[in-house]
C-alpha cells in the first residue's frame, strides 16, 4: 500500500497481470500497467482498469528507458 512507505500515488506503478489485480490497483487510484504475460487478453486488462498493456518486463524496461532517453 502506497501509504505504508508515505508515497504518493502519483508516484506509484503498479504492474499486473490478472483483471482483479488492475481492477484493486486502479480501485487505489494507482496507475495500472497490465502484463499480458499471465496469459490475459489486452482488452481485458484494458477494461478492468490498465492504462497501459505490455506483453511482459522487457518491453516495460524498453519503455522506461525510451522515457528517461526523452527526459535527459
Amino acid at each position: 500500500h502506497a501509504t505504508v512507505w508515505n508515497t504518493p500515488a502519483a508516484q506509484v506503478l503498479v504492474l499486473e497481470d490478472s483483471p482483479s489485480g488492475v481492477r484493486a490497483g486502479a480501485a487505489a487510484g494507482l496507475r495500472v500497467v497490465g502484463l499480458t504475460c499471465g496469459g490475459q487478453p489486452p482488452s481485458v486488462l484494458k477494461e478492468t482498469g490498465a492504462t497501459l498493456i505490455v506483453s511482459d518486463f522487457t518491453e516495460l524496461l524498453g519503455l522506461i528507458r525510451q522515457q528517461e532517453a526523452a527526459l535527459s
